[in-house]
């Protein structure tokens, strides 16, 4: 479901958002498992990295159309909110702690302020930041330090460099007004 919910819905719907033409839009929620591996999380994290990947992807492909795309990657988000509901004890019969995470309202917000403003990328949690840095500074580390065959360069001019991320760059940079603003 994580992933082949979302290619099957893109499926069904895109034909439909292109052929009417009055702007639309695509939000995935990948969640930060979309960006960052979870311990024991291994089929959750390849799902959520694909559907990160598949929000990139379209975002190439749809450059010439009304139809925007986003993969929203929250952290924690507070998902109970039944006030009547008493949140289940841990398995060993201690009161389960208070949730840290984002209220859903704020949640909620960012994804409307991404959509409205065409992020390709709405993250909500600030404390990912450091892990996020890690994983591209490991990939950075791993590409070999040595001359690209020019042939080989010249085959792959169209997987090489994707314009879609320096102009997220300039477009994360502009002024803006904030998710409650």
């Amino acid at each position: 479901m994580n992933f082949t919910g979302i290619y099957n819905g893109v499926f069904t719907c895109l034909p439909h958002m292109i052929e009417h033409g009055e702007g639309s839009h695509i939000v995935t929620t990948a969640s930060m498992g979309g960006l960052l591996p979870g311990a024991s999380a291994g089929v959750y994290t390849a799902t959520k990295i694909a559907a990160v990947g598949l929000m990139e992807a379209l975002r190439i492909e749809l450059e010439r159309t009304t139809v925007g795309t986003s993969a929203y990657c929250p952290g924690p988000v507070n998902t109970e909110n039944d006030p009547n509901v008493v949140p289940a004890p841990l398995p060993d019969g201690r009161p389960r702690p208070p949730s840290v995470g984002m209220d859903p309202l704020e949640a909620g917000e960012r994804v409307l302020n991404g959509v409205r403003n065409n992020d390709l990328f709405i993250l909500t949690h600030p404390e990912f930041k450091d892990g996020m840095q890690e994983r591209y500074d490991a990939m950075i580390a791993s590409v070999p330090d040595e001359e690209a065959p020019a042939n080989r360069v010249a085959a792959m001019q169209r997987v090489l460099h994707a314009d879609i991320y320096p102009r997220e760059i300039v477009h994360r940079r502009q002024g803006r007004k904030n998710y409650r603003g």
